[in-house]
């Protein structure tokens, strides 16, 4: 069975009959269908299908921590504690998501409105669709080669993946990526100058692997209480 992949307008604009990308990959990843459809069209069948969702740029809220070796909770507290002192407003207002802790330390998270998950959430299961996993938008795109960094232009945004684990959104301020948003490694930009078309555009920001993390991850569960040491570590361990 081929596995549903979309890429989502910004979550305020989407209805069931927005356009949006889409592809379906076969079990070796590879693209057997791309293009562009809506939610009420993208079903195939009786069942519940399963989706893997990636966000549009302007709802790809990203940081980056680095931690020592911690167990599993307490690497998930201190990515709540970071992302609470980067989000503006209240933090209880929005759900928050971290990777697990990569060899080099680094941790990275995500977070988006609660009510925004949740009518994403709902919009899905009234089109027949269920939620496997929801990404930021540069999880989209394939890891690059060593010593270099996939880039794709998105609605403004340049969508950079750096690794497996690592990604970033940048809002296009000139005609091509800045250098220094690859961090010494080469800018490897992939849709031909924004040239490409729907189905090359949807095979870009959709065929890469999976981060292993995702937005979607404890829809309901409780807050992580965090301990002072904790608490200490993150405000002098948080890189952003």
């Amino acid at each position: 069975m081929s596995r549903l992949r979309i890429a989502l307008p910004a979550l305020e604009r989407l209805n069931p009959e927005t356009p949006l990308l889409f592809v379906r990959l076969d079990r070796q990843g590879k693209t057997v269908e791309s293009g562009l459809s809506n939610l009420l069209e993208l079903k195939q069948g009786g069942a519940l299908q399963p989706v893997e969702a990636f966000l549009h740029p302007l709802d790809s809220l990203l940081a980056r921590i680095e931690t020592p070796p911690l167990t599993a909770s307490r690497v998930r507290s201190a990515a709540l504690l970071a992302a609470q002192g980067l989000i503006l407003g209240g933090s209880e207002l929005m759900h928050i998501a971290s990777s697990p802790r990569y060899s080099d330390g680094a941790v990275y998270l995500g977070w988006l409105p609660a009510t925004a998950l949740e009518r994403l959430s709902r919009l899905l299961s009234q089109s027949r669709l269920s939620l496997r996993g929801l990404y930021p938008a540069p999880y989209g795109l394939p890891v690059p080669a060593p010593g270099q960094v996939s880039v794709v232009l998105r609605d403004e945004h340049w969508l950079l993946r750096h690794s497996a684990g690592q990604g970033g959104v940048h809002p296009r301020l000139t005609e091509t990526p800045d250098a220094h948003l690859a961090n010494g490694s080469e800018l490897h930009r992939l849709d031909d100058k924004g040239t490409a078309g729907l189905e090359t555009s949807a095979g870009l920001l959709l065929s890469g692997p999976s981060p292993g993390w995702s937005l979607h991850a404890g829809i309901g569960a409780a807050k992580v209480r965090t301990s002072g040491w904790t608490a200490a570590w993150v405000c002098c361990g948080l890189a952003v």
